[in-house]
């Protein structure tokens, strides 16, 4: 049900569970099979909106056709970019 959840949500909404998440995990009282639970689901939701922030930097380059630096330092081809996810160049 969690993954169903998670697909449907925005990035938004999935940040502020994530939020939520964090704030519970900082109880020092939560029992251990919570916790662990807990830092799952964050984990999972975490990739989820690292996945929807790379879709959305990806649709600003194709959009674009700029290079932007990434967090990395190193630059990303938009050329490359669109080879990469399928597209081909008229």
């Amino acid at each position: 049900m969690e993954e169903t959840v998670e697909k449907e949500a925005g990035f938004e909404e999935q940040m502020r569970r994530l939020e939520a998440i964090v704030r519970e995990l900082e109880n020092i009282d939560l029992p251990l099979e919570r916790s662990v639970e807990l830092y799952r689901e964050g984990k999972t939701l975490s990739l989820s909106c690292k996945n929807l922030l790379d879709q959305a930097r990806h649709s600003l380059l194709l959009c674009d056709g700029e290079t932007l630096t990434g967090a990395s330092g190193e630059e990303d081809d938009p050329d490359s970019l669109q080879n990469n996810l399928g597209f081909q160049q008229s």
